[in-house]
């Protein structure tokens, strides 16, 4: 049976369940966000905005290079790559509307798309290791401290 979630019953927590019952496990959950390792270890932070009506997808990583930002923009599809606080990090993200509802398979298949691409950049695309692993909220020890990473979207909005 198809799940199609409507805008009302978009919020954190039938997200989480979904990522459960779609064989993940959910890590660092939080106000507003949690994470999941994709098939290869990567963690992404899934964030909600009730306000903007945004499921966002996000992987951080150190980053050496800003060209290797431009290039990936040019290159690689469904992502957008821009530069954290100190730019020295790397933030992937994707977003996508709920406003009028959320099918979760669809969902579910974007994310893996991300995931894979994720993945693929590692393997494939990193072959002068600009990008190292980690994520600074990854290993923190208060678990309701969110860190705030200023995310511009596709339309020019900054995403908090």
């Amino acid at each position: 049976m198809r799940k199609i979630f409507t805008e009302d019953e978009v919020n954190l927590d039938s997200l989480q369940a979904h990522f459960l019952d779609s064989g993940f496990t959910i890590e660092n959950p939080k106000n507003s966000s949690f994470g999941v390792r994709s098939v290869d270890g990567l963690y992404i932070v899934i964030r909600l905005d009730e306000q903007k009506k945004y499921v966002g997808f996000y992987c951080y990583f150190d980053l050496d290079k800003l060209l290797l930002v431009q290039r990936y923009n040019y290159d690689l599809f469904l992502a957008c790559f821009s530069l954290g606080k100190d730019e020295n990090d790397l933030v992937v993200s994707y977003v996508m509307s709920y406003e009028l509802g959320l099918i979760a398979g669809q969902m579910m298949h974007v994310f893996r798309r991300f995931s894979g691409l994720l993945d693929s950049l590692i393997q494939h695309e990193n072959e002068d290791k600009f990008i190292v692993f980690g994520h600074p909220d990854e290993n923190a020890d208060d678990a309701t401290s969110e860190t705030e990473v200023p995310v511009t979207i596709p339309n020019g909005d900054l995403l908090q």
